[in-house]
């Protein structure tokens, strides 16, 4: 190795410049993908939050068809209950959040 020859000193600026672009490059598309993601995991969690409550108001329904009693305002205090959550869930006045 020579002493004083400028190619051996370290990367020059455009190497640093190409690595530079790629790592801006990379990172855009990464946060394009993410922002694309979210909705649809919003959307996934929305959708299994109904699909549960309609499980649950089914399996309520057969079981009240069973019993054969009038626990209606009993069973609907379960689900809502007071304060106007249900079953761990709580409208933010955008979203239901899980407590």
């Amino acid at each position: 190795m020579r002493k004083g020859c400028p190619s051996d000193r370290g990367f020059s600026l455009l190497e640093l410049l190409i690595v530079v672009a790629t790592g801006v490059v990379l990172t855009a598309i990464s946060v394009l993908a993410v922002q694309q993601a979210v909705p649809e995991a919003r959307a996934n969690a929305a959708l299994r939050l109904v699909k549960g409550l309609l499980v649950y108001a089914r399996e309520e329904a057969l079981s009240e068809r069973r019993s054969k009693s009038n626990t209606n305002t009993a069973r609907a205090t379960t689900l809502f209950g007071s304060t106007g959550r249900v079953m761990g869930y709580r409208w933010n006045g955008r979203t239901w959040v899980q407590m």
